[in-house]
């Protein structure tokens, strides 16, 4: 994911707060081994799978597949300060 927005800060600023929404392609996807995917490659509402917990309590029997994704963010942050006296 690439992000063009510029500086969003305002002068003056002593906060800023940005929230990304990431939803990986299917085609990106397909391509990579070791992916736990929720539905079928030839469907487009595939998505990322997420942790199952099932229990049978009739069984005494316990099903968990636990899946972790672990993301990665390069930022560049700068701060130029500039005064001017006349």
């Amino acid at each position: 994911m690439e992000s063009d927005e510029g500086f969003p800060v305002p002068p003056q600023s002593k906060e800023w707060q940005h929230k990304y929404s990431i939803r990986p392609s299917l085609q990106d996807a397909r391509v990579k081994a070791g992916l736990a995917l929720d539905g079928k490659l030839k469907h487009e509402d595939t998505t990322l799978a997420s942790s199952t917990l099932i229990k049978d309590f009739r069984k005494k029997e316990a099903m968990a597949m636990v899946v972790q994704y672990a993301v990665s963010s390069s930022d560049i942050l700068f701060y130029f300060h500039s005064t001017s006296v006349g």
